[in-house]
């Protein structure tokens, strides 16, 4: 799925108030669900709490029963514009990306020289770019073992590459918080008319 699928199921939703503990309740407790009117599909629920800000529900293509982040972050923290690496990296544990250490090996190949790799091992290389993009199953060890098997030591001195946080995983976290903000928003502006 792409982002802009994301975004446009998320585009219609609703906030609703689930409870609010008070200023005076420290610390405070408060949640929210947003759903489509009329249905329950794409719906979740954001929490806000003295430990952490977690999202469940029915939309949780992240982690299945809900992901949260657990460091002290508020409502709004959340309400703000957040970068997505940054809001990935209070949310999202980085993983093995197959389709990422493509992209790193062939922007290595288009420094092939630099690196120093012998002509003969492109097209080999070129292969395990194709295998990595094919098969998401594709694991960092078989990926390190392949490339130590060619001698391209150089290629993961400093660990397999390919390491960071799922894009699917991104793309949806932004929508969410996109979907939060831009509904929050408007019940706050309802609420001060």
């Amino acid at each position: 799925m792409n982002e802009a699928y994301m975004r446009k199921a998320l585009a219609n939703h609703t906030l609703t108030k689930l409870y609010d503990t008070g200023e005076a309740a420290w610390p405070r407790h408060v949640g929210f669900r947003l759903k489509r009117p009329g249905t329950g599909m794409y719906s979740f629920e954001v929490h806000f709490t003295g430990y952490g800000i977690f999202i469940q529900g029915d939309l949780s293509p992240v982690h299945v029963g809900g992901f949260g982040c657990k460091e002290y972050k508020s409502l709004g923290w959340f309400s703000k514009d957040l970068h997505s690496s940054y809001l990935a990296s209070k949310f999202l544990k980085k993983g093995f990306v197959p389709a990422a250490a493509a992209e790193w090996i062939e922007d290595c190949l288009e420094e092939s020289e630099d690196w120093g790799v012998p002509e003969e091992q492109i097209p080999v290389l070129r292969d395990l770019v194709d295998d990595l993009r094919a098969d998401s199953s594709f694991s960092a060890e078989q990926l390190y073992d392949a490339l130590i098997d060619l001698g391209r030591y150089c290629f993961v001195d400093d660990g397999v590459p390919g390491w960071t946080y799922d894009p699917a995983e991104v793309g949806w976290l932004m929508a969410i918080h996109e979907c939060f903000q831009r509904c929050y928003q408007a019940a706050s502006e309802v609420s001060n008319e």
